[in-house]
């Protein structure tokens, strides 16, 4: 897991290279940022879409580590 201030990853992708980009399952490979799909299939990311699980959510986690 990596927290990031900007508003978009293409930059980070470039230099972390993940092997593995996860978004939840309410976006697909149509929704997802196109500059950010372009820089993760430059470094050759394999994208997945996981199932959301009610009641979790990375906003809530943040906020209840606050």
């Amino acid at each position: 897991i990596v927290v990031f201030a900007e508003p978009r990853c293409t930059d980070l992708f470039t230099k972390i290279r993940p092997d593995i980009y996860v978004k939840g399952a309410d976006y697909n490979i149509d929704t997802i940022d196109k500059e950010e799909k372009s820089a993760l299939s430059a470094v050759g990311a394999k994208i997945e879409f996981v199932e959301l699980t009610p009641g979790f959510s990375t906003t809530r986690i943040i906020a209840d580590l606050s």
